[in-house]
């Protein structure tokens, strides 16, 4: 996935006349209370460059994934003087009153949410269709063109919660690209987390800077004695 930014932030005057052509009637005192976003095909999740683009914007910030699917996935986050909070959807989206007195109050919120993931198909719009990026592919290759490196000391430094953010974003997006659904790379993850052999296979990797794939070379051309 790749994004582009709007060069120039969007002024209230240029917003009015967006929604203006989508035929609505925003009032002189309205302001921006939050952002939406979707994921592709990949999971719903805030990413680091999410959390850096929202943590000053007030609002809640949605992010939808898995957008071929018949049920959406959803990631949603409240921010308020640059703290952030759980949101309770319902407040947000209208859930009709009538179901909603059948439930409990306390499931209001997941009902709202199963509501907004459900999948609507329309055109896609042609105002959108202008920003298509074209983005070269990444070609799966059997043998990978860099090793296992060791990071930089200075990006050590980077808190460990931006490093894994980041570090899943770039896993499924490229899982994505070759047809690697979520819940296979994550079964694949816990594994190499509760597998001994796993675990000791990677560090020496990381250790040596060596993949796999080189090892494996290696393997069937010496026999060990041990």
């Amino acid at each position: 996935m790749s994004a582009r930014e709007l060069p120039v932030p969007e002024t209230p005057e240029k917003a009015k006349e967006r929604f203006a052509s989508w035929q609505s009637e925003p009032s002189d005192d309205w302001l921006y209370f939050g952002t939406v976003h979707h994921h592709c095909s990949t999971s719903a999740f805030q990413s680091a460059t999410d959390e850096q683009n929202e943590w000053n914007q007030d609002g809640v910030h949605i992010t939808v994934g898995k957008m071929d699917a018949e049920q959406h996935d959803l990631h949603a986050r409240l921010y308020l003087g640059g703290n952030c909070f759980e949101p309770d959807l319902s407040r947000f989206w209208p859930v009709d009153p009538d179901l909603a007195a059948r439930v409990p109050a306390g499931m209001h919120n997941e009902l709202a949410r199963f509501q907004m993931c459900g999948k609507v198909t329309v055109d896609f719009p042609d105002a959108w269709r202008k920003n298509l990026m074209d983005v070269e592919r990444e070609q799966p290759s059997s043998v990978p063109d860099s090793h296992w490196s060791q990071p930089d000391p200075a990006e050590a430094e980077y808190p460990l919660c931006f490093r894994a953010e980041e570090a899943l974003e770039e896993i499924a997006n490229r899982c994505a690209i070759i047809a690697l659904n979520d819940d296979h790379w994550q079964a694949v993850l816990k594994t190499l987390s509760t597998s001994d052999a796993s675990r000791i296979i990677v560090e020496a990797c990381l250790k040596h800077d060596v993949t796999p794939d080189e090892l494996l070379a290696e393997l069937s051309q010496f026999t060990f004695e041990y």
